[in-house]
């Protein structure tokens, strides 16, 4: 009897190391499975920007399997679309610790630190990611959209390129290698690239937004407005679609629709950047002077278009007979440290309008290492305002060169090269 004990004691011992065995062997596997499983699951409602419950799955996915590198990528995208970059960042950083060797960890790690404003890191997380993952077009697109706006504009460009060569429907990396472009100064090239990522990606709002800006500098109104009223089907309540839609309106000379759409843009946002002075830009040229200066004063509470709204302003006067009144105002505001710097260019142009720069000498001053598109805005803006002086002197014949000018720099996107024609066409 002692010994079928010890027997059966042996049996159940013998059998419990092989349960121990096959759990050791077979279970891990299991779930891991049922973890890749969950990670689908939430991938597939990050496609329905479901980002809150992707994020549940994926943290269901790391219970199962606490090793899984998927889990952590593909949660700290997702914290990514939620803004919590923190949080994605320590994915990203766990994901690596599993796996140093995987690219995608730090292409999702990369991303994150994009977004949260450090190109520096994220620029060297893509690095990462290409030298290990180097068929991934994303990683490439992001690093042009980096080194873009770090100023490397060929660096950004051959990224782009790479980008594109590898998927060639990348509709984020045209809009991107578009904007690039049009920084050198190739409109065309990137009104071309606007085209295709529309074409690959036709309900994005941005890309239209984008051309439209792009038709405008190319003075193409008809084509501006299209495409702002297609970025308005998408999205009714796009502040940045009515605001072109309304410039497009008056270059077209609808200036009491362009008036109206300003109007809808400052209900839905008030503080909207530059809508006041463009409102009363519109009532200018559809010859409202006084409503023209009554919003240009009501933008005069702030923002980055206080100098432009001073400079019209002192125009205003002028054309009203209080040109020394004018003066002086304008006098006390480039004086004054607290509203505009000594030697930037809102600057040096107030000094042209008082006399104290001759318009040669300020053109000789520009700054050429800036990118082309703002050389042009700046010399556009030069000779359309020695224009107005040489008018409002009466020097008829200079103003009719200046204005001329200001129209060949081909900075047709900026009210002053609307106006230069305007301007020159009454002449």
């Amino acid at each position: 009897m002692k010994k079928i004990l010890l027997l059966i004691a042996a049996v159940i011992v013998l059998d419990f190391v092989l349960v121990i065995v096959v759990i050791s062997l077979g279970w891990h596997p299991f779930l891991h499975a049922c973890s890749v499983v969950e990670v689908r699951s939430g991938q597939r409602m990050v496609a329905r920007r479901d980002y809150i419950g992707a994020v549940g799955r994926y943290d269901h996915a790391l219970m199962l399997d606490p090793q899984n590198v998927d889990a952590y990528t593909a949660r700290a995208y997702a914290w990514t679309y939620l803004g919590k970059y923190d949080a994605a960042i320590t994915d990203g950083d766990q994901a690596i610790q599993i796996d140093s060797k995987n690219g995608a960890a730090y292409g999702a790690r990369g991303w994150a630190k994009e977004w949260k404003g450090d190109e520096e890191g994220a620029r060297a997380d893509y690095d990462q990611a290409i030298e290990l993952s180097p068929n991934v077009a994303a990683y490439y697109a992001h690093r042009g959209w980096i080194r873009g706006h770090q100023r490397e504009w060929d660096g950004a460009l051959k990224d782009l390129d790479q980008a594109l060569e590898l998927n060639p429907q990348l509709d984020s990396a045209y809009n991107d290698r578009a904007w690039v472009k049009f920084r050198k100064g190739d409109v065309a090239g990137a009104l071309q690239d606007e085209n295709s990522a529309i074409e690959f990606g036709p309900h994005h709002v941005a890309y239209y937004l984008a051309r439209a800006d792009l038709h405008l500098r190319m003075s193409d109104s008809d084509g501006a407005l299209s495409d702002a009223k297609a970025a308005l089907d998408i999205q009714p309540q796009s502040t940045v679609g009515l605001y072109w839609q309304a410039v497009a309106q008056r270059r077209l000379g609808d200036t009491k629709d362009s008036i109206e759409s300003f109007n809808q843009l400052l209900q839905i946002n008030p503080r909207f950047n530059g809508a006041l002075f463009e409102r009363g830009m519109s009532k200018y040229v559809d010859g409202d002077l006084a409503g023209a200066e009554a919003d240009l004063k009501s933008a005069r509470a702030g923002g980055v278009d206080r100098p432009f709204v001073e400079l019209w302003l002192w125009i205003f006067a002028c054309q009203e007979g209080g040109k020394a009144d004018g003066d002086r105002v304008l006098s006390d505001y480039l004086t004054d440290a607290r509203t505009v710097k000594d030697g930037t260019w809102p600057e040096k142009l107030g000094d042209l309008l008082l006399g104290r720069v001759t318009p040669d000498a300020l053109a000789s001053s520009l700054d050429l290492a800036q990118p082309k598109a703002v050389q042009e805005d700046q010399l556009c803006q030069l000779w359309f305002f020695a224009g107005k002086v040489a008018l409002l002197n009466g020097d008829h014949a200079t103003a009719r060169a200046d204005f001329q000018k200001s129209i060949d720099t081909g900075a047709a996107d900026i009210i002053e090269g609307s106006e230069a024609k305007r301007e020159l066409a009454k002449l």
